[in-house]
């Protein structure tokens, strides 16, 4: 839009300046009605003519009345000829700027010396002036024939009707004050357009935003779904092909068909592992997850992790160790979610580690929060370790730090959603590491406490498993 001449074209950026226009408007017929009496009634002569004021004075109120019941109009009708309220403002205030040199002229014929009349209303008209270009700053037309009307036939009534040489002196500061008044006239209305504008820029942007805020959540939950309705139906013919290959396993097989049996439930085992990693995925993202109040053995769980992942150790020479501190028997909370925290922590320690050890410790400490602990898991192992640069990373969505390894597979999302699922639990993870050295891992996740009402037995036994793997169990008796 052009600055310097504005055309009035859109129709919403016009309906906004003219609510504006109609909001700046309203009472300035009282100002003009103020300073024309303030005028009048400081000269002696003037004062004489009650019945020519009174006539001024009934115009000012007339245009004051109409310019209320245009703003009325204006504010509550949001269908109207936006063009032709324009051009009623104009006549209110071309109409405004006559009866104000009339009045001036008037009183300059009746009291021609250049006094204190005079002066109030000169000062009355730079008071009108300059409250014009603020209120008229939407409407370039309007204040152009606004201070054409009110400022030359100012200058001439004071140049003909005043004495000499006070006349001269009067009609040079009208018109130099005119002159400056029309150009910051201009500027404001520059500065007016071009914040109105920005407005409706950043308006429309912030709609547009909220558009596509919109559509990619829609977009993200129909992924999300997409995904858990797909994973779902690629684990159920899985899980047939895991069980054969299990019963397969169990039957009379020669050494190259066990290796053979072997490969596929080890491929099965990898991909039922990234399609649970997706499911997990999905959910998360589609914000499905929420969290179990039960009562639960964090023993229970840590030892069910442990025989869940203990087959897989009989392949590699790693010794596995779990040992627990000082910790309640019951809490409550989500057992469902720790399982699976630990078990991605200790599955992904086993997969990094060809030779050594893992272990898990877990210890308890006070919380702040009444009524509640904090239970520390920490899972330490020999593998290859971590680099520092790869330590910030490892938790981003699809980051693997051995993707150029043929032989670690994997999604790269398991500490990504191990990560989610803590935050979820309203916990803490971290990790320190060094390469060639190993991994530690460490978990802390409050937990509810519970009145211990049933009497517990618990011992603790070494077993070794395959030759390989060597942990504490707890066997809990109620």
């Amino acid at each position: 839009m052009n600055h310097s001449r504005y055309m009035l074209s859109d129709k919403q950026v016009n309906h906004i300046s003219l609510k504006d226009l109609a909001q700046r408007s309203r009472f300035g017929g009282v100002f003009y009605l103020l300073a024309f009496w303030a005028a009048v009634f400081s000269s002696t002569a003037a004062r004489a003519h009650l019945e020519i004021i009174g006539a001024f004075s009934f115009c000012f109120l007339l245009l004051q009345i109409y310019r209320l019941v245009l703003f009325f109009s204006v504010s509550s009708s949001n269908a109207m000829d936006i063009s032709s309220y324009f051009s009623r403002y104009a006549f209110v205030y071309n109409a405004s700027a006559i009866v104000w040199v009339s009045g001036s002229a008037w009183l300059f014929y009746v009291n021609p010396m250049v006094d204190l009349a005079v002066s109030i209303n000169m000062m009355a008209a730079a008071g009108i002036s300059i409250g014009g270009v603020t209120v008229l700053a939407p409407s370039y037309k309007i204040m152009r024939s606004y201070f054409v009307l009110i400022c030359w036939p100012f200058a001439l009534a004071a140049g003909l009707l005043l004495d000499n040489p006070g006349n001269f002196i009067v009609t040079g500061l009208i018109l130099g004050y005119g002159l400056f008044i029309f150009l910051t006239g201009k500027q404001q209305n520059r500065i007016y357009w071009q914040a109105l504008n920005d407005n409706l820029k950043l308006s429309e942007q912030a709609e547009e935003l909220e558009k596509a805020k919109i559509a990619a959540e829609l977009a993200g939950q129909a992924k999300a779904n997409f995904l858990a309705a797909m994973t779902h139906e690629i684990r159920t013919p899985m899980n047939g092909v895991l069980g054969m290959a299990q019963l397969l396993s169990m039957g009379d097989l020669n050494e190259q068909q066990k290796q053979q049996v072997t490969v596929i439930n080890n491929a099965g085992r990898t991909l039922m592992h990234i399609i649970n990693n997706i499911l997990d995925y999905s959910k998360i993202n589609a914000e499905q997850l929420k969290l179990e109040k039960i009562e639960f053995s964090p023993r229970n769980v840590v030892n069910e992790v442990v025989l869940l992942l203990s087959p897989q150790f009989d392949i590699k020479p790693i010794n596995f160790l779990c040992t627990f501190g000082d910790i309640p028997e019951l809490v409550q909370g989500d057992p469902y979610l720790l399982h699976q925290i630990l078990y991605n922590l200790i599955g992904n320690a086993l997969k990094f580690t060809h030779e050594g050890e893992i272990s898990i410790e877990v210890s308890s400490k006070k919380s702040h929060a009444e009524n509640t602990l904090i239970l520390s898991f920490v899972i330490r192992d020999s593998g290859i370790g971590i680099s520092s640069e790869d330590q910030g990373k490892i938790f981003e969505q699809f980051y693997q730090v051995n993707h150029f390894n043929p032989n670690i597979r994997g999604s790269g999302l398991g500490l990504s959603i191990t990560q989610r699922l803590v935050e979820l639990m309203e916990g803490t993870i971290s990790v320190e590491s060094e390469l060639g050295v190993g991994s530690v891992f460490t978990i802390e996740l409050p937990f509810t406490l519970i009145a211990q009402t049933m009497q517990q037995k618990s011992f603790k036994s070494s077993t070794k498993i395959g030759g390989s793997l060597t942990y504490n169990q707890i066997y809990t008796f109620f």
